[in-house]
């Protein structure tokens, strides 16, 4: 055959397949002699010469090669003949290991099998940071422990059991017993690469034997490097019959020489068996790789550029594959992804192209952009049905798609029993998704679909875990836990490690076990969130690139795809949780972010980069990843900037559409029942409109049980305030809203809890504002049925003159059970003007207070109730009377708090004491009163303002600010 500069197509596809081979840990290396000649040892043919020197043979015939040593061994004995071969082999000189075995290393094989008795490869692996057991007498091979193995088949001179004589050929079978039989139970199953042979060594002879006598013509094919001699037709023929492909250096290489070194021609064929490959390869590479991720049903960007990197692509932040422009190879591939399907004329290539498209479309990619075109994906990634009622929060879908499932489940579906555990878990069923799990774990092992049956068992070793740590909780049988408690913990890492995912599949389920794909997306997400902040409180003239917010948006719903897709039910654990978490912060920080618009110049349009809204997966991610509806109400007071958040169309679509399936829900345990107050909470922040509006209003009442009226009171408020803020109280809803009012009222006044009463006036003050007609004797008639004071006083300014009479009357009749609790009440009846505050009921206060312990001046020793006192007291004589007696200020000042002190004696006090927090305390006639005095505001106007300065003034403090002291 002539040589050319084109590379034989059995040769293109050799490679692939030894490639595709290493990479499913499939590939077995043979090395020959050939491999350490660079080394500086010989050729099997330079050895046997040698040997046939000192015996006076001049002329050797290959048929000779066993035959020479075992005349020496004949003729001088083993000592004189163990000595030679120690020589000529150069026992005991630490020889270089060269670039051969290093590139052997790179095909990373689990096992490598030599006839060689150097320690060349084991020094390499040493030098590759590689451990790698060496296998050299039969008693090696039960101690056999780790992943990687050096089989030496031929011994070693350390064990004096090197095989080279005819005789030690004759007798391998009885002294290499358990090595031959394993290293024939490894070339009947793998595919097997010759390096550094030629077709004389008898050792080649050896094994070809084996194959062909133990697999026949059923062997998968294997591969041999000549690297020796000219490519020959009839010699090539002659091996491919016996299930062997040759690979010969001569046609990979137009300068080759038969003269020149050998070692440099195998180089040359190891740099193209491991090196890149030309655009049609770089495709089928991609392919290969991609397609052992053909079984998860979403990949994300993290994986999918671990494994695209390799080829010099990368995902751009606007989630288009690309690479570099001037990398033409690579544009070419690209050119060949963007193209038309039925344009592409060769069937093989049309099925990978169109495969990996397939996979591409299993991620957020949006598309593909070479250099000269762009393909956008026309399809957005869709959710099934466990996905969508898990995000409508429909639980009633998904029981009715449990239910379906049922009928239809055997022992031999996989994928279905992993989505019934799904639906079990989102249902909060933990122990039927145990077993399920543990059905589809066997179901998927028999099915070989390897990638989803770790899945399975991720997920059942943390289930098993929520299950035995919420037992109580969760109303577990004891016995049931015992049962689980007493099955094998599950140890993913050691299950990989037993089993062939080496690959970068096997990483991926290492990392979702050790959780280091959601600690990797929380660092990024926690750049992002800085980055975002940066860029929400600058003024650009000119922006380029993604938004750091939309990046973050990127990340986070990455990390939801991946889980949710896949079936990891692990959504809830922290260490996810908190990626969703610190996601909605940066969003929240980004849209209550200060607009900054046209600071430069009045025509050039400026601003800082902020989002305007949240949408439907911020919606959803606030409310199931939240732990509590506490902790949704914590975090939109932190970002209350804004009168209420915007949502966008689909975030306004969304809530419609979920609030139904919540309310439609015959679940009442104390997740489903938390869900419907968190999205109570986040309505009581965000835009809404009639609809949503009055779907909540119908069904309130349903809700207001005891507890949860109490426990959840500052979120009702905080609900009726955002809807009168955007106007969406009407003549058709304020009905319904009386009926809440007076549930809520009469719950409070039940519970007698005196830290929760001010709902009463909020509820009062709020119907009063809307001029409806509301009977409060229904209200009154409970309060003074329970003794309730705080309820009549909160309700006393609202009510006709009639009721005011009723509740006058309660009170002058009222005995109390202490002079303590009667003087509350007197400080609470002045305060909201029921009745005045006389020169008898002062007395009765100072008098009250002299008579407490005199060594109580320190505030920290001072009791709850006369702080209230005094702080009541406080607040009274500055509203009501003209002037404070010097009496008064001093008991005030002995046994107030400090804020207290400074209040009763604002206008003579030592500002130099002052602490700002104490203006929190005031309300706002209080405040109107103080800001009137024009020294005293100065004083406190101008430590706001450093504090302002400083970067210490809180939300609250700059409000006080705004509307008093500016």
């Amino acid at each position: 055959m002539n040589k050319t500069n084109s590379i034989p197509n059995s040769y293109v596809e050799a490679k692939r397949l030894i490639q595709e081979a290493k990479k499913d840990d499939q590939l077995v290396l043979f090395v020959g002699a050939g491999v350490s000649i660079n080394s500086g040892m010989p050729s099997w043919k330079d050895a046997v010469e040698q040997i046939g020197n000192l015996l006076g043979i001049s002329e050797i015939d290959n048929s000779d090669y066993l035959k020479i040593p075992q005349y020496y061994y004949n003729s001088h004995g083993k000592q004189a003949y163990n000595s030679l071969m120690r020589e000529i082999f150069k026992d005991g000189i630490k020889l270089p290991v060269s670039d051969i075995h290093r590139k052997i290393l790179r095909f990373d094989p689990r096992t490598i099998i030599t006839t060689n008795y150097d320690d060349l490869i084991e020094r390499a692996s040493e030098e590759h940071g590689e451990i790698r057991q060496t296998i050299s007498q039969d008693i090696d091979i039960p101690y056999r422990k780790y992943n990687k193995e050096l089989i030496k088949m031929h011994g070693d001179f350390i064990h004096d059991n090197f095989v080279l004589k005819e005789e030690d050929y004759l007798n391998y079978s009885n002294n290499f017993k358990l090595i031959e039989n394993y290293i024939k139970s490894i070339i009947g199953s793998k595919v097997l690469l010759f390096i550094g042979y030629s077709f004389n060594d008898p050792d080649l002879k050896q094994i070809f034997n084996w194959v062909k006598n133990i697999v026949g013509e059923d062997m998968r094919i294997s591969y041999l490097i000549n690297a020796d001699s000219e490519y020959d037709e009839n010699e090539e023929q002659y091996y491919k019959k016996l299930g062997i492909q040759i690979i010969y250096a001569s046609q990979l290489n137009q300068n080759f020489n038969v003269s020149t070194n050998i070692s440099n021609n195998l180089n040359n064929v190891l740099d193209y068996l491991l090196g890149s490959n030309n655009n049609l390869d770089l495709v089928d590479n991609i392919y290969t790789e991609l397609k052992e991720y053909d079984e998860f049903a979403y990949l994300t960007i993290k994986y999918l550029n671990n494994i695209l990197s390799k080829y010099s692509l990368y995902i751009s932040n606007n989630l288009f594959l690309c690479a570099n422009p001037d990398n033409q190879k690579i544009q070419k591939t690209l050119n060949l992804l963007c193209s038309d399907l039925d344009h592409i004329s060769d069937p093989v290539e049309k099925m990978k192209v169109k495969k990996i498209i397939q996979i591409l479309h299993k991620s957020m990619i949006r598309g593909i952009k070479s250099e000269r075109q762009i393909k956008e994906f026309s399809e957005e990634l869709k959710k099934d049905e466990i996905e969508e009622y898990v995000f409508t929060f429909n639980w009633q879908k998904l029981n009715e798609l449990r239910d379906k499932n049922g009928t239809q489940l055997g022992e031999n579906n996989g994928n279905l029993l992993l989505q019934q555990a799904s639906i079990s878990y989102y249902l909060g069923d933990y122990l039927s998704t145990y077993n399920y799990l543990k059905r589809a774990g066997l179901a998927l092992f028999r099915e070989r679909s390897y990638g989803l049956y770790y899945i399975s068992q991720v997920n059942r070793k943390w289930i098993r875990k929520i299950i035995i740590d919420s037992s109580y909780r969760l109303n577990v049988d004891t016995s049931v836990i015992e049962l689980i408690r007493e099955e094998n913990d599950i140890d993913i890492n050691q299950m990989l490690d037993r089993s062939i995912e080496t690959t970068d599949k096997g990483t991926l389920i290492r990392d979702i076990n050790g959780w280091n794909y959601s600690y990797t997306i929380f660092q990024d997400l926690y750049d992002l969130n800085l980055e975002s902040f940066e860029q929400a409180n600058t003024d650009y003239m000119l922006f380029q690139g993604v938004p750091a917010y939309e990046g973050a948006a990127h990340k986070a719903l990455d990390l939801f795809n991946f889980v949710s897709k896949n079936h990891l039910l692990l959504d809830k654990y922290k260490d996810i949780s908190d990626n969703y978490k610190l996601y909605i912060r940066t969003i929240l920080a980004s849209i209550t972010s200060e607009e900054k618009i046209n600071s430069f110049d009045p025509l050039i349009h400026t601003g800082n980069i902020k989002k305007d809204y949240l949408d439907n997966f911020d919606l959803f991610t606030i409310v199931r990843y939240f732990s509590s509806s506490s902790d949704v109400y914590k975090l939109f007071e932190r970002y209350q900037s804004l009168s209420f958040i915007d949502l966008d169309n689909e975030g306004i679509e969304y809530l419609e559409k979920i609030i139904p399936n919540i309310l439609s829900s015959h679940y009442k345990d104390e997740l489903r029942n938390d869900i419907y107050w968190r999205v109570l909470c986040v309505c009581s922040f965000v835009k809404l409109n009639k609809n949503i509006v009055n779907l909540i209003i119908e069904n309130f009442t349903d809700y207001l049980v005891d507890l949860d009226t109490i426990e959840h009171r500052d979120i009702i408020r905080q609900f009726f305030i955002n809807i009168k803020n955007q106007n969406l109280v009407n003549n058709q809803n304020i009905s319904q809203i009386q009926k809440i009012a007076t549930q809520v009222m009469m719950i409070v006044i039940r519970s007698k809890a005196e830290n929760i009463s001010s709902i009463i006036y909020f509820f009062n003050h709020y119907l009063n504002e809307e001029d409806t007609e509301y009977d409060y004797n229904k209200i009154v008639d409970e309060a003074m049925k329970n003794n309730y004071d705080i309820a009549l006083i909160y309700t006393y300014e609202f009510s006709n003159k009639g009721t005011q009479d009723r509740i006058t009357t309660y009170f002058k009749n009222r005995s109390f059970q202490s002079k303590e609790i009667e003087i509350k009440t007197n400080i609470d009846l002045a305060n909201f003007d029921i009745i005045e505050l006389d020169e008898k009921i002062e007395n009765d206060i100072l008098n009250y207070l002299k008579t407490k312990d005199t060594r109580a001046e320190d505030e920290h020793m001072l009791s709850q109730d006369i702080r209230q006192i005094t702080h009541g007291f406080t607040k009274v004589c500055i509203e009501k009377k003209e002037k404070i007696d010097k009496d008064t200020i001093d008991v005030i000042s002995k046994y107030a708090m400090p804020e207290d002190r400074w209040l009763i004696n604002y206008k003579n006090f030592n500002y130099e004491e002052f602490k700002l927090d104490w203006l929190k305390r005031c309300d706002r006639n209080i405040l109107k009163q103080i800001s009137a005095n024009k020294v005293v505001k100065n004083e406190i106007k101008n430590r706001l303002i450093q504090s302002f300065k400083n970067n210490k003034l809180s939300s609250e403090l700059e409000e006080i600010y705004f509307y008093y002291f500016a």
